[in-house]
């Protein structure tokens, strides 16, 4: 895969990541008995991925390079595969 295809992968990823967060972390603030601190911190990072601060960004980035990790061999034996047939 070339490196601007890679690029636009772990930012879409990661934007999915930010997404599933989002919803987990509203689901349990509404349903669980959260300290205020912590939902005052959650509540600053409940925006659109765009509006996150650049280190939360980067946290992101990091869940996708490892939900890229573990989908890489399934990708690259489909690659494989496509190649034979």
């Amino acid at each position: 895969m070339n490196d601007d295809l890679e690029a636009k992968m772990r930012e879409a990823v990661a934007r999915v990541e930010h997404e599933q967060w989002c919803h987990w972390s509203q689901t349990l603030a509404a349903t669980e008995n959260l300290s205020q601190g912590r939902l005052d911190r959650w509540k600053k990072l409940w925006v659109p991925y765009d509006d996150l601060p650049e280190g939360m960004k980067q946290a992101d980035r990091g869940w996708a390079d490892a939900a890229i990790a573990a989908a890489r061999p399934f990708i690259e034996a489909d690659v494989v595969v496509r190649r034979i047939m």
